[in-house]
């Protein structure tokens, strides 16, 4: 929807910048940027790409925003209002101003924003109505540039036009954070109007202040901001909900008089929040992974869970301090079981951050168990069955077969181990053959062994028990056995947490995590950028992994210079040694 929506503001934007007739608007920016607690770079998405289009660029996903302004400290009357929202890359907004006490001036602006977290560009347009009438000869064309080269710099520039009048302004706005974060940042702007001598630049209007945040506060910013120029400056507080912000901010004359306010509420995605140490540790993290368990979307139509992104939502539950424990449940889940492992040693590293696990069954074979025993608490439905039956391994051998039918079958075995077509060549296994397997069983049946025994506090004895004369075992079974620690249906998973944390807990989804939601990006300077690259299937050049494509795919990620490492996951059972080559 995006790519269609962008072009068609963009035709809008730059049309409507050639309407002609009798009033310039200009200056306006800080008119505008005075709603703000900082200039609009430099703190936030600043209303909504209304200033600056190029911040669009960084905006995560809806949200909107309301600011009120007016000269009495009670809040009424209202001498100006405006409505924001926003979508990644685009913004729409509107700033109403009372002229007299019945007539307000309208400015509404569509802007929209491109690039990246290092350096981005937007356009706008603003038209403007005059109690109901057009203003066709206030219209402007608006632009704007970011650029945060760094954690520790950003710089702005963003400007308006007049083409009626042939007249522009232009502002400059440098931001720098010593600390590499939000913690503290500088701040100054400049805007000057249409200029025809050195000295008309220097008449341009300029603040400097700063945002603070304590670091063991998110979501609470002090801002202070002074304007040389007039000797005024303001002071402002900004603290976050979550999900809504709130924002109030005072200006003074240079005899401390109060002169005006702005305040305004934002809503939408979420952020780190004032709130993080009251909620702390009160929240379980629900992971719902029914369907298959993928290492990429493969098509419009069946996105399954992808590996990468399962263990990224639980380093990010992690790092979370609201969150205090992650439940999964594994119905209707479906996982070879080198991705089951992978989830497990990520649950591992979880728990060693004192965060707790709880596993929910259906049903599980040894594979799913030894994935289920890291969890601090094992559920299961009442009806489900537990087996604990080991592993095998054979091939099936043709060569009677072939025999029967009259067809001869010569195996050419280059190496001893090279055992794929000794199917087609034998009636029985080979030596090498079985050597090998018995290697690989025995490998995976000690792990799985060592894992459950830690996990679940079982004898080794006991678990070859449970292996070799039990195997299958019933919910009840099961709990009698302290294979499991509860039988009960997912639908009482509240009650469950509860009793393991012996308080009222909270179950949210991994949307809710403020980290996956925040509205717009807070970091400056490029992202380091990693480049997974799946190699899957049969090692062949135009199918499976399709080398020949697959070396292509890793010399563009290694000579891209934003990418400082290529991971490469092959998942392929062989195949040929010239397409080995090629990748």
């Amino acid at each position: 929807m995006k790519k269609f929506i962008i072009p068609v503001l963009l035709i809008i934007i730059i049309e409507g910048a050639f309407s002609q007739e009798e009033i310039n608007p200009l200056p306006v920016y800080y008119t505008y940027s005075e709603l703000l607690l900082a200039p609009p770079g430099q703190m936030d998405i600043g209303l909504y790409g209304f200033i600056n289009p190029a911040v669009l660029a960084h905006v995560n996903g809806f949200d909107a925003f309301v600011v009120l302004s007016g000269e009495d400290p009670s809040f009424l009357p209202v001498t100006q209002w405006g409505l924001f929202g926003v979508l990644p890359g685009i913004g729409l907004g509107t700033i109403n101003t009372l002229v007299t006490d019945d007539i307000w001036l309208t400015n509404s602006r569509v802007s929209i924003g491109f690039g990246t977290n290092a350096l981005s560009a937007g356009l706008g347009y603003e038209w403007s109505t005059l109690d109901g009438e057009s203003l066709d000869d206030a219209a402007l064309l608006t632009y704007g540039i970011l650029s945060r080269p760094s954690p520790y710099v950003s710089f702005g520039i963003s400007g308006n036009v007049n083409l009626s009048w042939d007249e522009y302004e232009v502002a400059v706005e440098l931001g720098l954070r010593p600390l590499g974060n939000d913690i503290l940042t500088l701040f100054s702007d400049y805007a000057f109007t249409t200029c025809q001598e050195w000295d008309d630049i220097l008449d341009g209007e300029m603040s400097v202040g700063l945002t603070a945040r304590l670091p063991f506060l998110a979501g609470l910013y002090a801002t202070g901001r002074y304007f040389p120029l007039s000797s005024h400056f303001s002071a402002g507080l900004k603290f976050s909900t979550g999900p809504m912000a709130a924002t109030y901010q005072a200006h003074f004359d240079k005899d401390i008089n109060f002169t005006h306010y702005s305040s305004g509420l934002r809503s939408g995605q979420s952020e780190p929040t004032l709130f993080e140490e009251i909620l702390k540790d009160n929240f379980y993290l629900v992971l719902e992974l029914s369907g298959y368990i993928d290492y990429q979307v493969r098509s419009l139509f069946f996105k399954p869970h992808t590996l990468l992104e399962i263990l990224g939502t639980i380093q990010s539950a992690k790092t979370n301090p609201i969150i205090k424990g992650i439940v999964i449940n594994t119905s209707g889940m479906y996982a070879d079981r080198e991705k089951l492992w992978e989830i497990r040693e990520a649950l591992k590293d979880f728990k060693s951050a004192g965060k707790k696990v709880v596993v929910y069954l259906e049903g599980a074979n040894i594979d799913y168990y030894s994935f289920a025993s890291i969890a601090d608490k094992i559920l299961c439905d009442p009806l489900s069955m537990i087996s604990l039956d080991g592993y095998m391994m054979g091939m099936s051998y043709y060569k009677g077969l072939l025999e029967k039918a009259g067809i001869g079958f010569e195996e050419l075995r280059i190496l001893k181990y090279k055992s794929y077509y000794e199917s087609f060549s034998r009636d029985s296994m080979s030596e090498a053959e079985r050597e090998q397997s018995l290697e690989y069983i025995n490998d995976l049946y000690e792990i799985t062994k060592k894992e459950v025994c830690e996990s679940r506090n079982i004898s080794d004895s006991d678990y070859e028990k449970f292996v070799n004369e039990i195997s299958l075992f019933s919910a009840r079974e099961a709990l009698d056995r302290k294979l499991i620690d509860g039988i009960t249906r997912f639908k009482d998973i509240q009650e469950e947490v509860n009793g393991l944390e012996g308080r009222e807990m909270y179950l949210i989804g991994p949307g809710s995590l403020p980290e996956r939601n925040r509205p717009y990006s807070n970091e400056w300077g490029a992202k380091k950028r990693i480049a997974v690259v799946y190699a899957l299937g049969i090692c062949d050049l135009d199918s499976g992994m399709s080398t020949r494509q697959l070396a292509d795919d890793i010399e563009r990620a290694s000579s891209d210079s934003s990418i400082k490492a290529v991971v490469i996951r092959v998942d392929s059972p062989g195949g040929s040694a010239l397409a080995g080559d090629f990748m």
